[in-house]
């Protein structure tokens, strides 16, 4: 993704879907995302590897980010949420395996979250 980046520094919507990512995290040394994603309001990262929430920790900061895709991952808890994606307003969660309540109860901490779907 990373690469994308630096040669779209104007991308607005990026479809990363099957292509096994687990960590979105940026490598030792690079910009974090909200530098080189300054504009990305759309980010479909369907059917990829990610298990955890905490494995989108570098996209909470993307600072134009309102829709925010991850159907068919592997994410089982939303913990509770302290801070980030304040822009966000549409999530889907459709095909992880979230089985508690309180996963989609702590989603009402995202400030501005006006859509979620999941099952």
């Amino acid at each position: 993704m990373l690469l994308l980046a630096a040669a779209t520094p104007l991308l607005e919507r990026l479809h990363f879907n099957r292509n096994n990512v687990a960590v979105l995290r940026p490598p030792e040394g690079s910009p974090s995302l909200e530098v080189v994603f300054p504009h990305l309001h759309t980010l479909f990262i369907e059917e990829n590897a990610i298990e955890s929430w905490e494995a989108l920790a570098p996209l909470a900061t993307l600072p134009a980010l309102h829709t925010l895709n991850l159907n068919g991952n592997a994410i089982a808890v939303v913990p509770p949420l302290d801070s980030g994606f304040a822009s966000l307003r549409v999530l889907l969660l459709r095909g992880n395996p979230i089985a508690e309540w309180s996963s989609i109860d702590h989603l009402d901490a995202l400030p501005r979250l006006a859509e979620a779907r999941s099952a």
